[in-house]
């Protein structure tokens, strides 16, 4: 019995494992961890921009841009001083080395795309949240534009 337990239980985490990461925080899915790693693969800070152009331009923002807005707004704020302890070491490092000011400077950008993110009408990050219970997640974004705020 004791046997079935436990091989029931390291199914149970191995499924887990596959289904992929998924929680209300910054870095708390795939999307962003994806996203994390190609920006931490680029020199420089044109992919932090991008990333936040794309979202204030777009029509519709997909689940995918959506959490790599989120991570780059984390990554203004960390520029900024504000950095959220749940960052990623290597993403921390990554923004060491980058020029503050130059990051700093996408704070208006890096707001005003964390409100279209936000937007159940052309977000479909904001929809699933809706359909799992956002409460959790605003207040982790809240919290972000709280400290892109100071």
């Amino acid at each position: 019995m004791k046997v079935m337990r436990s091989m029931l239980l390291a199914m149970m985490l191995i499924s887990k494992a596959w289904a992929g990461a998924w929680g209300e925080g910054s870095f708390d899915n795939d999307d962003a961890l994806d996203w994390i790693a190609e920006c931490t693969q680029a020199n420089g800070t044109q992919s932090v921009q991008l990333v936040l152009e794309q979202v204030i331009r777009a029509k519709y923002i997909e689940t995918e841009l959506g959490a790599a807005a989120i991570v780059a707004a984390e990554i203004v704020s960390a520029a900024r001083g504000k950095s959220n302890a749940a960052m990623p070491a290597e993403l921390r490092a990554w923004v060491a080395r980058q020029p503050a000011g130059t990051l700093v400077a996408l704070a208006p950008r890096a707001k005003l795309a964390l409100d279209r993110v936000q937007r159940t009408a052309i977000s479909e990050l904001a929809q699933q949240w809706e359909e799992a219970g956002a409460a959790k997640w605003r207040g982790a974004v809240a919290a972000l534009q709280g400290r892109l705020a100071r």
